[in-house]
């Protein structure tokens, strides 16, 4: 709501839909949308659309291994007429690869990227810093003598 105004009624409109396939006995694949739209009751626009599209997919390599990945896209209509909210789209890619040791005991190794169209005053810059990465083809048991794998500098 925005400031300086009272409540007022609405109709809100939600659907959840979820459909599944399983193309292979390896594949199972989810797509979800996802619609919540509230209207104005009485100027009967409306206050926001937000529209929520997703795909899941898993894949059984073997009984121990696997893999998963997400691609979500957030679409958020919001009229600030009748609504404190504001308009943004957001994308999320999501990887992950599970490997079961046995019953209890796994490792995990994931990714993650979230691409967002943020609104510039909410955003807090780090100061210009320059960081020296760590090579690709490291050595890992020479990386665990030592105490400092990366070095931050200024």
């Amino acid at each position: 709501m925005p400031k300086g105004q009272k409540p007022i009624t609405g109709d809100e409109t939600l659907i959840n839909h979820t459909m599944s396939i399983k193309p292979t006995g390896h594949l199972e694949i989810d797509n979800t949308y996802i619609l919540d739209r509230v209207l104005n009751g009485t100027a009967h626009h409306a206050s926001f659309n937000n529209h929520i599209i997703r795909s899941k997919w898993n894949y059984q390599f073997s009984r121990a291994l696997s893999l998963r990945a997400i691609v979500q896209y957030n679409g958020l209509l919001a009229n600030p007429t009748y609504s404190s909210l504001h308009t943004t789209r957001n994308l999320n890619f999501d990887f992950l690869i599970t490997y079961l040791i046995h019953p209890g005991t796994a490792i995990y190794v994931g990714y993650n990227s979230n691409l967002e169209n943020l609104i510039p005053g909410l955003c807090v810059r780090p100061p210009d810093h320059q960081w020296d990465a760590i090579p690709m083809g490291m050595d890992w048991s020479a990386a665990a003598a030592s105490s400092t794998m990366a070095a931050y500098s200024s």
